[in-house]
């Protein structure tokens, strides 16, 4: 069977109508092009299969799972379909071998954000980087905000088409709501935006910080710092196992984390079920076998 790329298009087409991000969508087309390229005019068989995942080799294991799932489940869609009679994704499995990730240490959040200087620029910055720690935002939800997203009423953000495409309201500390008050009305004036520009966070030509924008912000000030596995990803895990340090619940971390699920929220907070287990023994009334008969 020859992959052609008109049944990518139809697959891709099915996946629209799910409650997917544009972006979760951009990566299955990019990863099934490059997958349908790299089988070329070959059809595509087991063993084809076998010398696509030895190329995924050279790959990060975080891309090298993704692109594996991707995949499969584009193959399994297919046979489900009928549009190959054998299920070619059948015995191929993904291994969970995920190490633990690294989280910055509270002084260490201190020391980030106090180290953009006093200027414009770097007022923007220290906006940017309390909101990645301090509401937990993932960096396409960071440059996506508008200006209106910011409701100093309630002290939330507005996180508008997420992933799922859901809309959420994000509650930020008495702090960070100074900090972006102080950034609407004086900074980002001064970065002189266009009329018709809606961007909260903007660059230092006026126009939207785009979120290759924010990790490379976040990138300059790792190497300021010395810190060489910050990213904004691991800024978004310490929002969470900061607070969970700190007494939060994981089920309302989920909410706060917009999880599909509790499992991520554990795996973000590396929670595992002897940590859950434990809490329960210390806290609630009849964890512990009495002696006596009841």
């Amino acid at each position: 069977m020859i992959l052609r790329a008109g049944l990518i298009e139809v697959y891709l087409a099915e996946l629209a109508e799910r409650p997917l991000a544009a972006r979760t969508l951009s990566d299955y087309r990019a990863n099934l092009t490059a997958f349908r390229e790299h089988l070329g005019e070959a059809s595509c068989t087991l063993e084809r299969l076998a010398d696509y995942r030895q190329w995924l080799e050279q790959f990060t294991p975080a891309t090298r799972a993704e692109r594996s799932r991707q995949v499969r489940c584009f193959l399994r869609w297919g046979h489900a379909e009928g549009h190959w009679h054998r299920d070619l994704a059948a015995g191929w499995t993904l291994t969970k071998q995920r190490a633990q990730a690294w989280i910055p240490a509270p002084d260490q959040v201190l020391a980030l954000l106090a180290a953009p200087a006093d200027t414009k620029l770097g007022q923007r910055d220290q906006v940017v980087l309390e909101i990645l720690y301090g509401a937990g935002l993932r960096r396409s939800e960071c440059s996506a905000l508008d200006v209106r997203d910011w409701d100093r009423e309630l002290s939330c953000l507005w996180v508008r088409q997420s992933k799922g495409q859901k809309d959420r309201l994000q509650p930020v500390g008495e702090s960070l709501a100074i900090r972006i008050d102080t950034y609407v009305t004086k900074v980002r004036p001064e970065l002189r935006p266009a009329p018709e520009e809606t961007a909260l966070l903007l660059t230092r030509s006026g126009r939207r910080l785009a979120h290759y924008n924010v990790a490379e912000l976040v990138r300059r000030y790792r190497r300021q710092l010395e810190l060489p596995k910050l990213t904004v990803h691991s800024l978004r895990r310490a929002y969470a196992n900061h607070m969970l340090q700190n007494g939060a619940a994981i089920h309302h971390l989920q909410q706060l984390l917009s999880h599909q699920s509790p499992e991520t929220t554990m795996h973000y907070t590396q929670t595992s079920l002897e940590d859950l287990r434990e809490e329960h023994g210390r806290f609630h009334p009849r964890a512990r076998a009495r002696a006596r008969r009841l």
